[in-house]
């Protein structure tokens, strides 16, 4: 009985998480468009990079909390033989599924090569000074630098197996 109950508990936890990485990602699309709809209406490139004030938090916040989703599985899959859980397990370190588990980074990428595009269509070619040079050197410092990041992340799979190993 401790054990079915402990096991609801880890499963509404991982709800709960799920719920706010939902909501961050909504909160993604929320920002990311309010900042490009006003670089767009003013049209001025600088304020395209304020996309990266709303990007870069919330993929951390995403990122956490995908972790701890991934260390409460792992744990059931120990802990609380379950067959489906040692099944999903199974087949997913064998890759018989192609899983993507860096999915959920996909919107932070996109986000991040949408906002450079956006930043060097609303940039005024005609009047490129040192200041739009240094704003063109930020711009792409940032989109490199939160892509590689992002691609040099270890995957959901390495942490799972690397949590359950321990």
């Amino acid at each position: 009985m401790e054990e079915q109950r402990e096991r609801d508990y880890l499963r509404k936890e991982i709800e709960c998480n799920m719920e706010v990485v939902r909501k961050a990602n909504s909160t993604l699309y929320v920002g990311i468009t309010a900042v490009f709809a006003w670089a767009i209406t003013m049209h001025n490139s600088a304020i395209c990079l304020l996309a990266y004030c709303v990007i870069i938090p919330i993929y951390y916040i995403v990122l956490d909390y995908n972790i701890a989703i991934m260390k409460i599985g792992a744990y059931l899959c120990v802990f609380h033989n379950e067959k489906w859980e040692r099944r999903l397990h199974k087949v997913n370190v064998n890759r018989i599924i192609n899983r993507h588990d860096s999915s959920y980074r996909n919107s932070f990428v996109y986000a991040s090569i949408f906002t450079t595009i956006l930043f060097f269509i609303l940039l005024d070619y005609s009047r490129i000074g040192s200041i739009e040079i240094i704003q063109i050197i930020i711009c792409i410092t940032l989109l490199l630098w939160f892509g590689i990041y992002i691609f040099l992340q270890k995957s959901n799979d390495i942490v799972k197996q690397t949590y359950i190993n321990a």
